[in-house]
């Protein structure tokens, strides 16, 4: 009985995407748009940025995007979102947490041959799972049940202690 309450729950979250988001809080950012915001239940949890080499910009472009154009005080990003995604058909880099000009990407690649093989940097040539080097992120990462486990295994609320060392309410 109360695992056919538990799935019911399950089942009643909601993740979507919405492409071309408007984000600003502050008049400075006002037009500003992200490439793709994905929620759960209604709360932005990640963003990215997608880059298209064909166009002259690639996963470089995306990253001093996000440096250069995105105030890590906004809102989204400095209370919502737990990972922003840099993103072109060959390579993924991710990042926790922006910080202007000092914000770290790391690569969030499977490796030249592949998950669970030996190679070099970056990610094998298209596969099974699409025509982009890169399309594990949608098919495996970002599929709802393995996103939903993501979430669950490696996002915490952090609690600040009040000065009386009662942990504030978030």
């Amino acid at each position: 009985m109360e695992s056919d309450a538990i799935l019911t729950d399950y089942r009643e979250i909601r993740l979507t995407v919405v492409r071309e988001l408007a984000y600003a809080t502050k008049q400075a950012d006002r037009g500003n748009r992200l490439d793709l915001t994905l929620f759960l239940n209604g709360i932005p949890v990640a963003t990215a940025e997608l880059k298209n080499p064909l166009t002259g910009s690639g996963v470089e472009h995306a990253k001093e995007q996000y440096r250069a154009e995105r105030d890590p005080s906004e809102l989204v990003f400095s209370r919502r979102v737990i990972a922003n995604f840099a993103v072109d058909p060959d390579l993924v880099f991710a990042t926790t947490q922006l910080r202007g000009a000092k914000t770290r990407f790391l690569p969030f690649n499977t490796g030249s041959a592949g998950p669970g093989r030996s190679g070099g940097k970056g990610n094998p040539p298209a596969t099974a799972y699409g025509t982009y080097a890169i399309s594990y992120l949608w098919a495996e990462i970002w599929q709802p049940d393995n996103w939903l486990g993501l979430l669950e295994r490696f996002v915490r609320l952090h609690q600040e202690r009040a000065r009386t060392g009662v942990p504030e309410r978030p």
